[in-house]
């Protein structure tokens, strides 16, 4: 049996191996790996599984220098990298993400895969799956994708201006407000947080312009019979 069709025997029951452990819920994703080079094996390395455990799969060679794997992955944040003749360690030159991993069976610099979901409650569910392990810039990365894929949705840009909230970046979480208040001017709840997010800023700088801005955005909220508990309560 020629080596092209051992590795490509060998490649499909790895990928059926590999996807036995995938979660369910979101759907999975295929997609394909590729890397040039003139040795004699190509094998991937990375957490496909997620968390921690870490497998190696060998890649099957199409050309003279050209290896290729396609994997089904479930939506998600990946680590990983190339092992070319079983002693040189490579990363993707296509991908310019990085990440250190200092925990683990396989520790190092590998290469950041960032996969994201095609359906928009999807983005959701991984957001706060992501936010659960305490990885809130995925989070963010995830929910910051999802407002680029989805800008008529009015609810992304509300948990995306929460996610900045929580890693301390109520500028940027204003931002995100801001442009949900300014696509959607009838939605209420861009404004509420908007406003809470002005206050936020002023107690913490003293700037009075924050203030200002919170206050009009209070007073349109009492106008139109939203938050009045609450829009008072500031207007006092």
């Amino acid at each position: 049996m020629k080596i092209e069709q051992k590795n490509w025997i060998i490649t499909t029951i790895l990928i059926v191996f590999l996807c036995s452990f995938a979660s369910a819920g979101i759907p999975r994703r295929n997609l394909g790996f590729n890397f040039y080079w003139e040795g004699d094996v190509v094998e991937i390395v990375g957490n496909f599984r997620g968390g921690s455990d870490i497998v190696r799969l060998p890649m099957m060679k199409v050309s003279e220098r050209h290896w290729t794997i396609t994997l089904k992955l479930r939506p998600g944040f990946y680590h990983y990298r190339y092992l070319l003749s079983r002693e040189h360690w490579r990363q993707c030159p296509f991908i310019e993400d990085r990440i250190l991993v200092d925990k683990g069976p396989l520790p190092g610099n590998f290469t950041l895969l960032k996969v994201y979901p095609v359906e928009y409650e999807d983005f959701l569910v991984l957001a706060e799956e992501l936010k659960e392990q305490g990885k809130y810039e995925w989070a963010r990365d995830v929910l910051h994708e999802a407002v680029k894929k989805f800008p008529e949705k009015e609810e992304v840009y509300i948990k995306l201006g929460h996610i900045y909230e929580e890693i301390g970046q109520l500028g940027l979480a204003v931002d995100a407000y801001t442009a949900a208040m300014e696509k959607f001017p009838v939605f209420p709840e861009a404004r509420y947080h908007l406003a809470l997010a002005l206050e936020e800023l002023y107690a913490d700088t003293g700037k009075s312009d924050f203030k200002v801005k919170a206050r009009q955005q209070w007073m349109w909220l009492l106008e139109k019979g939203h938050y009045r508990r609450q829009a008072r309560e500031y207007l006092q």
